[in-house]
């Protein structure tokens, strides 16, 4: 009934676990990034284990996306996550962008490592895109 609807309203009923666990995790990452002045988590973050797997399921989500393959990803995290500085493709150049472009490029593009900078060499450590198995988070 509506009176028990606004009841658990009331109470902060969660009526969407899984956008409510994404919004968790992307408060996470917000807070990643305040403290390291980046959003590229390591692959292996002792700290925060359930942040790595997800930011490499964001990655998987995105890549899905763009192959036009069954996805969660939404415009609306793609600009969330945008907000962050967040990088899709790390392997590709970092910025999001670029994996529109590298999409055209010959297969084995991949296999190149992005262009590593002494402010990057410390935090791109663990972002491998290769190893992309689990569904969104």
């Amino acid at each position: 009934t509506p009176e028990r609807e606004a009841a658990l309203q009331e109470l902060g009923f969660v009526w969407d676990s899984h956008a409510a666990s994404w919004h968790e995790r992307w408060n996470e990452l917000q807070e990643f990034a305040k403290q390291h002045g980046h959003a590229n988590v390591p692959k292996h973050y002792p700290a925060n284990p359930k942040l790595s797997v997800w930011v490499k399921c964001q990655r998987r989500q995105y890549k899905l996306l763009l192959q036009k393959q069954k996805s969660n990803m939404t415009q609306d995290r793609i600009s969330k996550l945008k907000q962050l500085g967040f990088v899709f493709c790390p392997r590709r150049g970092g910025d999001s962008n670029t994996a529109v472009a590298a999409k055209s490029k010959p297969a084995d593009t991949h296999t190149k490592a992005a262009p590593v900078t002494a402010s990057s060499n410390s935090s791109m450590s663990g972002t491998d895109e290769e190893d992309e198995g689990e569904e969104e988070m």
